[in-house]
């Protein structure tokens, strides 16, 4: 269940932007902000329409889209071609048989799929806070989606690096083991 966890989020975080975008959008005024300065306040409004405020699903869509993408094809691209793939130690992740450089990135494929999640909880807060601004419920924009959000991305590229880094050291090791005791075997 772990390893299907980040896809299911992913799937809920897509269900509840586009509902919050569903719901709000009969509910704009003619005008709503499509940017914000720094402190969250609105400098950029734009008149109400389908194409202005379904844009960031849309771009959530394909960026969680895209995400699972690559987190699908991490593993046809360890067997086929893992010099195309940046990971620590890139010479021995090259050395490693093609399932043990699989196992290898599982980490990234995991972490792809959480920040697909992530992004779209974020986009959903962002549309959310935009829709309050826009019906004056609110003043500014709330950031901190942000101060959630990018923590959590940027922590978890840092101990998925981490991991990989380590799980690449010790399937060498093992793998370096076996063929020594394969040799061994074979001088016999």
């Amino acid at each position: 269940m772990s390893r299907w966890l980040p896809i299911l989020l992913t799937a809920l975080a897509l269900g509840a932007l586009w509902g919050i975008a569903s719901w709000c959008y009969p509910r704009l005024p003619a005008q709503f902000p499509a940017h914000f300065d720094g402190s969250g306040t609105p400098d950029r409004w734009v008149q109400t329409s389908p194409g202005e405020w379904f844009l960031l699903p849309i771009i959530g869509t394909g960026m969680a889209l895209l995400m699972s993408l690559i987190a699908f094809s991490l593993g046809w691209f360890a067997r086929e071609y893992p010099g195309l793939i940046n990971v620590p130690q890139p010479k021995l992740f090259r050395q490693l048989a093609p399932e043990r450089r699989q196992r290898v990135l599982a980490p990234c494929a995991s972490l792809l799929h959480w920040v697909g999640a992530w992004v779209l909880a974020l986009f959903s807060g962002i549309l959310w806070g935009t829709f309050l601004v826009a019906t004056k419920q609110a003043p500014t924009l709330g950031l901190w989606p942000m101060f959630v959000a990018m923590p959590l991305i940027l922590g978890g590229v840092a101990w998925v690096m981490w991991r990989v880094r380590g799980l690449i050291l010790a399937e060498w090791a093992q793998q370096s083991t076996e063929q020594d005791q394969a040799i061994a075997r074979a001088s016999r």
